[in-house]
């Protein structure tokens, strides 16, 4: 029989005046056991997860059905005492002993310095009224004692069937913890270079596990700050001695992805008689093997090979860079006329620390909070609840720790409310008033798979807080400006769909004011060159910028100028920007009826057509021009409802500003959001808040996940080996780990409810059963397809389904119903040029290609419907160049797995990459596997190679060490789903052609590498 790790006991409770000792007894409701950690009490929670489910902090989506509240006993520093009962006392506990009860004990524990208490505090919704009174109201638990005189107590007794071995075990294993050590990186978190100079390199070592429960505030800050900083010090260091090949990894950093804009500088001298210099400024982009043709038989080893983009205009326009044919027989002279300038991009990172710092200092952010008479016990709660212990340290100062809670919709009109709810999905609606009227500390977080209507929910809930009366202006923010602006496109959609409806209904009501804000350098320029008569900024691969005019900044100071680049304001438009657009009209003319808005008459006037171009140039000085339309963009964005940017944007002046006055937040996909970002949104003092996404797809991404300090270091002589293979394996960045706990998931974990959507809507029924088996299976008991997902509603999917069983043979799937078919590759050997690690598989490319350009001609397909995603860019490359030799696939959508987040396609095109040889490698990563199995609406097509299941990892654990960037995944996943699409039968086989892809010309290239 294996050995108790806990030992289950009963409370018993001595009053002072020797009164007979009574018994809290353990129950299904209330359990206390002895462990490792000391005394915990767990009190069992509303087993309906209908609306509330609860997980436990392990970092694990392990659902939680008791509350923990832990007696930490003090390792080394408590007496623990065992006897056997006496008389008086079996007799006074003989209605809760059996008759035989030699095998109790009466254990003494007395603490000579402070327990620590974990857990108290905390969201908890009890099984009964009766449980829950003792945890949230504090009543006397079986009418004996109240929960917080417990943990008041220094001395405990306990009642346990326990053998002495067993307790002796468990006294051991209390005083076998180690008392955790702070990190050693100081108590000041601010941004500053200087000190990080002298605190990284003392600091090397082994990674730190992550967290969500730290010592205290300041061993939180620094694991939180230190992350970022550590992702990018060693990178901004070693950009300056970037010449010397062991810094290049710092160069490749600064140059990683494709298409990345740097600048070259070039020192112009004047051959004439003065020799006078000047500068010359080329943007250029890195290039690699996988993205250009040009680079075919040039050798880049030890190179960096750079696409340079002539300025149109300007000086730089006419000059002609000295071309070599080696770096060796260049001129020294000549070398030094040329500059690679890399941005080390340090901006966001400042930002993030600066935020997580002000958890513990400055002012409260935002603002607005400042009115609410319990910001100061808010923000206390918060910044104790974020240390991860809950908040018993405050309660024994005297603090009231009762998280109030918050009612979205009891402001609301009732006939706005229903129009808003009526968008919710009806399955729904009836959870979501229940989850969103008793809001903790007026936090909420909505999870669900992929096509369980997140964003649409998300949307919804912005409308309505923009309708509830102590809301009405709100901040959201998104990981990614794709993210952002997809959350706000749905925003818009909903918000017009309800807004419509009641105007319709005479309805007093306004459209909102939708604001997708950009930098604010982007958002002027583009304004200047609309005002002035110059085109947009064409923005394309060599020149990216996700800038788009529609609801961006730029466009509704446009509309509200009466510019004709813009739509014109209506009665029906925002009420207080129509206002601003009415006041301003007035000063198209001479007579101004608003003297405090005088300062724009000759913006309006040009604006209008008025004033010329060149008369208002002649007249307006550019620095005037410039501050007087930031002034107007700043009046305009004040009269917004929503405001939707990036984090990082988000600390921009401007849009501070606006976030300062925003009575609520929403984050879309806030399972990639940093803790970092949500902090710089939400600020110090919360406010409500909704974060919304799924913890099992992407994770946060640092550049230093994986990253090792000393790549192929070689031993020194005063080095032990030990001490050597230990260095070895030193990350870069100590806290590297700590980003896999998201803003989404550090609140799931910290113990709050979640709000779980469980009914699909977008994939035909049994599309995502491949998901459902591998990873969500914990949703399975309410989990449900919609109507929607009938097949009827597939016609594309019941026409590939067809085709490929007449074409392949294969099985069909369960009647009235869709289901994956994997592709087994074979004689498609994965490949990876010199340059860099990632990977690609161009006989598969070709097979995919193949396929894709019959089932177009034969069921006239649209391309637009279909999207081929593999997990590497080098590969996302070589898809796109074999397709450019079909004309039927123009318009298929490539893409990577991780950019593809968040998007869908009819019909998904999965494209592995990976074979028997290779192992799983990158492909083995189970939240990026699932964003790829989770795109699709009517039909799944995975190439692969089977023979991966065989593959044999040197780790026998389910882990595996991707020999591609060191990462270590567990493999459950993705074994999982092989096996799946195996049993199914759902498999055909092809054979890749060899003269798409010569083995010959690969072998050179590795030679040239040796």
């Amino acid at each position: 029989m294996a050995a108790r790790r806990q030992i289950p006991c009963n409370i018993v409770i001595r009053d002072a005046n020797e009164e007979p000792p009574k018994l809290i007894s353990a129950s299904p409701d209330f359990v206390v056991n002895l462990n490792n950690k000391g005394i915990r009490l767990s009190f069992l929670r509303d087993p309906n997860r209908e609306t509330f489910s609860w997980y436990s902090a392990d970092l694990s989506m392990t659902e939680s059905s008791l509350h923990h509240i832990t007696i930490e006993l003090p390792p080394s520093r408590f007496s623990l005492t065992y006897r056997e009962l006496t008389s008086d006392e079996t007799t006074a506990l003989s209605s809760h002993l059996p008759e035989d009860s030699t095998r109790y004990k009466i254990i003494d524990i007395d603490c000579s310095s402070s327990t620590t208490i974990t857990g108290f505090g905390l969201p908890f919704h009890g099984a009964n009224e009766t449980v829950d009174s003792w945890v949230n109201e504090h009543s006397p638990i079986q009418d004996v004692i109240s929960l917080p005189d417990i943990l008041y107590r220094q001395t405990f007794a306990l009642l346990a069937e326990a053998t002495s071995t067993e307790i002796n075990r468990v006294i051991s294993s209390i005083n076998a913890q180690s008392i955790p050590l702070d990190y050693g990186y100081g108590e000041e978190h601010s941004w500053n270079m200087e000190r990080y100079n002298k605190q990284i390199p003392a600091n090397r070592g082994a990674a730190f596990p992550p967290t969500i429960r730290f010592n205290n505030g300041n061993e939180r800050d620094t694991a939180l700050t230190q992350t970022h900083v550590q992702d990018v010090w060693d990178f901004d260091h070693k950009l300056k001695e970037i010449e010397k090949p062991e810094h290049w990894r710092a160069a490749h950093r600064a140059l990683r992805g494709d298409l990345n804009k740097v600048k070259v500088r070039f020192t112009l001298k004047d051959r004439g008689e003065n020799h006078s210099a000047g500068l010359v400024v080329w943007d250029a982009v890195p290039l690699t093997f996988a993205t250009c043709e040009a680079l075919k038989g040039v050798d880049i080893q030890n190179r960096i090979a750079l696409g340079l983009t002539r300025p149109s205009t300007g000086p730089g326009h006419d000059f002609n860079p000295i071309a070599y044919d080696d770096y060796e027989t260049a001129k020294q002279s000549r070398r030094e006329n040329l500059q690679l300038r890399l941005e080390s991009g340090l901006h966001g990172d400042t930002l993030r620390v600066n935020g997580i710092h002000s958890l513990s200092n400055g002012r409260v952010f935002p603002s607005t909070m400042k009115a609410d008479p319990l910001a100061t016990s808010k923000r206390l709660m918060f910044n104790e609840l974020l240390v991860g212990k809950g908040l018993w340290d405050l309660a024994k100062e005297g603090v009231k720790t009762t998280l109030p809670h918050f009612d979205l919709l009891h402001d609301v009109p009732p006939t706005i409310r229903d129009a808003c709810l009526q968008n919710v999905f009806e399955d729904d609606r009836e959870r979501v008033q229940k989850y969103f009227s008793k809001l903790h500390l007026g936090l909420g977080l909505v999870t669900g798979p992929p096509g369980t209507g997140k964003s649409h929910l998300a949307s919804a809930i912005v409308v309505l807080m923009c309708h509830n009366p102590s809301i009405q202006k709100v901040y959201v923010s998104a990981s990614s400006n794709g993210a952002t602006d997809n959350i706000l496109e749905r925003i818009q959609d909903i918000a017009t769909k309800t807004t419509t409806s009641l105007i319709d209904r005479d309805v007093d009501v306004k459209h909102l004011m939708l604001v997708r804000g950009y930098s604010l350098n982007t958002e002027t320029d583009n304004c200047n060159r609309a005002l002035f008569g110059k085109a947009f900024t064409e923005y394309g691969p060599w020149n990216p910028s996700p800038w788009k005019l529609k609801n961006s900044l730029c466009w509704w100071t446009l509309r509200v100028l009466d510019s004709t680049a813009a739509p014109a304001l209506n009665l029906e438009d925002n009420a207080d920007l129509f206002d601003l657009h009415e006041r301003l009209s007035a000063h198209a003319s001479d007579s101004v009826p608003d003297a405090s808005l005088s300062k724009f008459r000759s913006l309006v006037k040009l604006a209008r057509g008025v004033t010329s171009v060149a008369e208002y140039q002649a007249k307006e000085k550019q620095e005037n021009h410039a501050k007087v339309l930031r002034q107007l963009m700043e009046l305009v964005l004040g009269c917004a409802n929503v405001v939707a940017t990036t984090p990082v944007v988000s600390a921009s002046w401007m849009y501070k500003t606006f976030n300062n006055r925003s009575r609520a937040v929403v984050f879309d996909e806030a399972g990639t959001l940093f803790c970092s970002d949500g902090l710089m949104v939400l600020g110090n003092t919360p406010r409500p808040m909704i974060a919304i996404g799924d913890p099992m797809q992407l994770a946060p991404v640092l550049s230093t996940a994986f990253e090792l300090l000393q790549i192929r270091r070689k031993k020194r002589s005063w080095e032990t080996w030990t001490d050597h293979n230990e260095r070895r394996l030193w990350p870069t960045n100590r806290f590297a780990g700590f980003a896999q706990i998201s803003w989404l998931s550090w609140f799931i974990h910290l113990g709050w409810p979640v709000f779980h959507l469980y009914t699909q809507h977008r994939m035909a029924e049994n599309l995502f059963d491949l998901s459902l088996d591998t990873v969500y299976t914990s949703l399975k008991a309410h989990f449900k397809y919609s109507p929607l997902c009938r097949v009827t509603n597939f016609p594309i999917g019941v026409d590939v389904e067809e085709y490929l069983q007449e074409k392949y043979k294969i099985p069909a799937p369960t009647s009235n119903t869709l289901a994956p078919v994997f592709f087994d590759c074979k004689g498609c050997p994965i490949r990876k040029y010199p340059d860099n690690e990632s990977r690609l598989n161009p006989r598969q490319a070709d097979l995919i290609a193949d396929l894709l350009v019959e089932m177009i001609q034969q069921l006239k397909l649209s391309p637009s419907d279909i999207a081929v995603l593999t997990p590497y860019r080098a590969n996302f490359r070589a898809i796109g160049k074999r397709f450019k030799k079909e004309p039927e696939l123009e318009g298929v959508t490539c893409s990577t797995f991780d950019t593809f987040q968040g998007r869908e396609a009819q019909v998904v095109v999965v494209a592995l990459c990976v074979t028997k040889e290779s192992g799983p490698l990158f492909v083995g990563n189970p939240r990026s596997l699932n964003v790829a199995l989770t795109r699709q609406r009517s039909s799944l097509l995975i190439f692969g190679d089977m023979g991966v299941l065989d593959f044999k990892a040197k780790d026998t654990s389910t882990d595996f060490i991707g020999s591609d960037s060191g990462q270590r995944f567990n493999l459950g996943m993705f074994r999982d789903v092989l096996k799946t699409l195996r049993d199914s039968r759902r498999v055909v086989r092809l054979h890749g052609k060899a003269g798409v892809d010569y083995d010959g010309y690969w072998d050179s290239m590795e030679r040239k590498k040796q």
